[in-house]
């Protein structure tokens, strides 16, 4: 078992000027196996990370999501042993 940390910045949403809450769904993919999928809703302007116990696999871990339209959203993962 290993410990997966996924971490989100600037989920965000813009409306007319003001900065919103929103939500996005994730999942953290390793030569084709997705080790988790999660929702997060809110709002952060700095780093926000959830830490998740997964199978440790071998190759990069890959993160897709659910948010194309907001542009400044960065989601990154790393794997301890």
């Amino acid at each position: 078992m290993a410990k997966l940390t996924v971490t989100l910045k600037r989920l965000e949403e813009w409306k007319d000027g003001i900065v919103y809450g929103t939500e996005v769904t994730f999942r953290a993919i390793q030569s084709g196996m997705v080790l988790v999928e999660d929702t997060v809703s809110g709002k952060c302007s700095s780093s926000y990370s959830r830490s998740y116990v997964v199978e440790k696999g071998t190759g990069d871990i890959v993160i897709e999501h659910s948010r194309p339209d907001l542009h400044y959203l960065s989601i990154t993962a790393s794997l301890e042993s």
